[in-house]
C-alpha cells in the first residue's frame, strides 16, 4: 500500500507548534498558550503528501474498457500476494484496494479465523455473548430456489421489526445474532474483482500523469 502513496500530489502544509511547558505540569498557565493548547507560532512544512487526495479507478481508466474477473480471497491472504501472483508485483497491492474501492484494509479486507476471533472477544466480551445477541429480524420475501439449468436463485428477505417478525409463520422469518451477521459481513469481503493484467501499464503511466499535473 505505501507505494500507492507515490503517485499522489505533494503539498504546503502549516503547522501550529506549541512551545510551551508541559500542559500536565504545574508550570503550566493558560497564558502560554491559545484555547486549543498551542502559541501562534507557525511552522511550513513542504512536500508532504496530500492524502486528502484519492485517485479513482476511472480517472486512470478512460480510453477502453477494462476487463476485471470475480476472485474469492482466502484465509489470511494479504493484497500483496494476489498483487504477486496476478502481477508479479507485491507493491502493486495498492491496485487491489484502488479497483475494488477499499479505502480502510483493517475493516475492508476480510479478517483471518483467529484476527475475527480476537475482534469478536474484544466488541462483544465473548463468542457466546456475540451469539446471544439479535442482530436483525427478517421477513423472508422469497425462499432460495435452484433452477433446472442449476442456476441458484438466493434468497430474498427484508428487516424487519421485532413485532412483525413475531406475527410471520416460522418458515417465513429469520433472525440474525450479531456473530451471524459478523461472520457473514467478513466472509462478504471474500468477493472482490481483479483487474486484468494487461491494464497496468495503463494504470501505472496514467497514475503518474494525474502525479506530475497535482
Amino acid at each position: 500500500m505505501p507505494f500507492y502513496f507515490q503517485y499522489l500530489p505533494t503539498t504546503d502544509y502549516n503547522i501550529q507548534v506549541y512551545k510551551g511547558p508541559n500542559p500536565s505540569s504545574n508550570t503550566y498557565t493558560n497564558a502560554t498558550a491559545n484555547e486549543h493548547g498551542v502559541s501562534n507560532h507557525k511552522q511550513v512544512v513542504t512536500d508532504v503528501v496530500n492524502i486528502t487526495r484519492r485517485i479513482g479507478l476511472n480517472q486512470v481508466i478512460q480510453s477502453r474498457k477494462a476487463s476485471f474477473y470475480n476472485y474469492s480471497i482466502e484465509e489470511g491472504e494479504r493484497p500483496d500476494m494476489i498483487a504477486h501472483r496476478y502481477y508479479d508485483d507485491a507493491s502493486l497491492d495498492w491496485i487491489i484496494w484502488l479497483t475494488n474501492d477499499i479505502h480502510d484494509p483493517y475493516f475492508q479486507w476480510p479478517m483471518d479465523t483467529y484476527t475475527f476471533d480476537l475482534y469478536i472477544r474484544d466488541k462483544y466480551g465473548s463468542l457466546a455473548e456475540a451469539q446471544a445477541q439479535t442482530y436483525a429480524y427478517y421477513q423472508i420475501l422469497t425462499k432460495q430456489e435452484t433452477l433446472i439449468t442449476g442456476k441458484v436463485i438466493p434468497e430474498r428477505k427484508i428487516e424487519v421489526d421485532l413485532d412483525t417478525y413475531n406475527s410471520l409463520a416460522t418458515d417465513w422469518r429469520s433472525k440474525y445474532n450479531s456473530y451471524e451477521w459478523e461472520d457473514a459481513e467478513n466472509e462478504r469481503r471474500r468477493n472482490i474483482v481483479i483487474l486484468e493484467r494487461d491494464f497496468i501499464p495503463d494504470v501505472l503511466k496514467k497514475c503518474a500523469r494525474l502525479t506530475f499535473n497535482g
